[in-house]
């Protein structure tokens, strides 16, 4: 029997899945250190260049559920239907 591990170099190279980090774990100067920050914060020319290098923190919004598609989800419910039989 063998056991396959991970190639080195696939690892290396990105094709592997990143590790996530537990930000919420970190000490506030580990997560500075990180994030390549002083306590002060970032000046005017870093926060220019990091915003024209990964845009503005914004997050997309999706198209939801229009109501008839939530009037029909209550409406299919099988406890609803089944305590809707018993009345």
């Amino acid at each position: 029997m063998s056991v396959s591990l991970p190639d080195p170099q696939a690892t290396a190279s990105g094709l592997s899945r990143p590790a996530t980090t537990a930000w919420h774990g970190l000490s506030v100067a580990e997560c500075q250190h990180r994030l390549g920050v002083g306590p002060e914060g970032l000046d005017t020319a870093e926060s220019s260049r990091r915003l024209a290098e990964r845009g503005p923190n914004r997050l997309e919004l999706s198209a939801g559920r229009s109501t008839w598609e939530i009037l029909w989800d209550q409406f299919s419910n099988v406890m609803l239907i089944m305590l809707l039989a018993v009345a």
